[in-house]
């Protein structure tokens, strides 16, 4: 489960220098909270560890027609319930296909 908030901040100068912002083209910055279950081959049934993740994300999108492209990089803290607290760089690729049609 992954929970994002975002905040674009570069939408009035795409404008202005005529680039596209629909389908949220820009960069970004905001928030990201991760969790995932952490179990291995062996353990599963016998624990109920989480790892969790939290910290800042920068981010930019890019939508090319009804295709997009999304870059984050997220300095976050990574936390397990029975376990140590770890600071790692996260960073993500995303392609997508946007289901909406774009309106003209």
């Amino acid at each position: 489960m992954v929970t994002q908030g975002r905040r674009y901040y570069n939408r009035a100068k795409r404008i202005k220098k005529k680039r596209r912002i629909r389908f949220n083209s820009g960069n970004y910055y905001g928030l990201t909270l991760l969790a995932v279950p952490n179990k291995d081959i062996s353990e599963i049934g016998k624990t109920d560890r989480f790892i969790f993740t939290l910290g800042p994300t920068w981010g930019m999108q890019r939508a090319y027609g009804r295709f997009y492209f999304n870059f984050h990089f997220s300095p976050s803290l990574f936390f397990e319930t029975k376990e140590s607290t770890k600071f790692y760089p996260l960073m993500g690729i995303r392609l997508g296909f946007n289901l909406s049609k774009e309106r003209k």
